[in-house]
């Protein structure tokens, strides 16, 4: 059904800035996904241990409470979202095989938290993405991440610097009333990027995966690189900027937002989000803010049976070239 969607939205035309317009997109949705799944299911890379997943989640949650306790002190807001909301609701900590924490956050409230985590913790954490921190980062929220500490994902190996142990916050930004307004611009910032990433594969081949003995996951990376040649005519800072345009556009009118990593479940649904509406969660023996309706945004992002374990083959995990935990 979704390779069906993702057909069907061949003939879209989608305004990416002033005189600019791109027709026919279809490849650049689906190619992520599909470079997804083979990352994910193919040799050469390594999953992590119940050993090393259960140290990576416990480093994990140590940033955790360094963010809440920091967004706590300067009254920002703050939520535990996605799996990890999921795993809170489910599991009250992780979900088992899951090895990240997502949270989410309004997107006027990024600058003062970059800010003030800096203040509150120096020389402890780095923050890239959105053109905080190094300019060349491809990711399109913000990435807290451990000094000391590395975790090198597919694609990710020849980067300009070196991840760190990291947890990922999303802005979440208003968005138009109307559906298809909703579906339009929400179109144009998943457009928005996988140029990035195309342009970041460009600009940084990753030699592993570009040699990689697996002929498909080579494929994906030459092609991902051939598609960021096109759009090099701009630098990756040049491409985020106009990124953070369209995400932070203001629409005073809406009661809906969209959030920088999910466009089809918030603009489908009109999610009408509200931060003050919040209630705590049990996560890991500690409390933490979520949105109080959370079976409503559970069931939008997960379906009607998120309460339900799904089967092994459907169980999200990622692939990693390497992970040191520094001191940690």
């Amino acid at each position: 059904m979704e390779s069906q969607e993702a057909f069907l939205s061949v003939s879209i035309r989608l305004q990416i800035f002033d005189n600019v317009c791109i027709e026919r997109v279809c490849l650049l949705f689906d190619i992520m996904a599909i470079g997804k799944k083979i990352a994910t299911n193919s040799k050469g890379l390594q999953k992590l241990s119940s050993e090393d997943l259960s140290h990576l989640q416990s480093v994990e949650f140590l940033i955790l409470k360094d963010v809440a306790k920091c967004c706590d002190q300067h009254h920002i807001s703050c939520l535990l979202f996605y799996g990890t909301l999921l795993g809170a609701v489910r599991h009250l900590g992780f979900i088992p095989w899951d090895d990240d924490i997502d949270l989410i956050m309004p997107k006027n409230s990024l600058d003062n938290f970059v800010k003030s985590l800096n203040s509150d913790y120096p020389n402890k954490y780095y923050i890239n993405g959105l053109n905080y921190g190094l300019t060349d980062d491809p990711f399109t929220g913000i990435k807290v991440e451990l000094v000391g500490t590395e975790c090198i994902e597919p694609g990710c190996e020849c980067f300009p610097h070196k991840r760190g142990i990291n947890i990922d916050i999303f802005p979440v930004a208003e968005t138009p009333r109307s559906y298809f307004r909703r579906m339009n611009r929400g179109r144009k910032l998943v457009l928005l990027r996988r140029i990035i990433g195309f342009v970041m594969c460009f600009n940084y081949p990753p030699k592993n995966m570009l040699h990689n003995p697996d002929k498909k996951i080579r494929f994906f990376y030459e092609l991902k690189s051939l598609l960021g040649f096109f759009f090099s005519f701009k630098s990756i800072s040049g491409w985020m900027s106009t990124y953070r345009k369209c995400l932070f556009r203001e629409y005073p009118q809406s009661p809906f937002v969209c959030c920088s990593d999910d466009f089809g479940n918030f603009s489908k649904a009109g999610i009408p989000l509200n931060f003050d509406e919040k209630a705590n969660f049990l996560f890991c023996g500690s409390t933490f803010y979520s949105v109080k309706d959370y079976q409503f945004y559970l069931k939008a992002c997960y379906g009607p049976d998120f309460m339900k374990m799904p089967q092994i083959e459907d169980r999200e995990t990622h692939a990693f070239i390497h992970v040191d935990f520094g001191k940690y």
